[in-house]
């Protein structure tokens, strides 16, 4: 999987976590994350 880290806007995406694009896209680059469900374990993005 092939997705940049760095991101002409850094939107959020989770507002009750605060949690941003770059802070999702780092973590799967990072960890190699495949699943929705280990993003929301990592980030803790959607999980509130």
């Amino acid at each position: 999987m092939n997705i940049p880290a760095k991101v002409e806007t850094d939107e959020a995406i989770c507002q009750c976590f605060q949690v941003n694009e770059s802070t999702i896209r780092t973590a799967i680059a990072k960890d190699n994350l495949t699943e929705i469900e280990q993003v929301t374990e990592k980030c803790e993005a959607g999980g509130g």
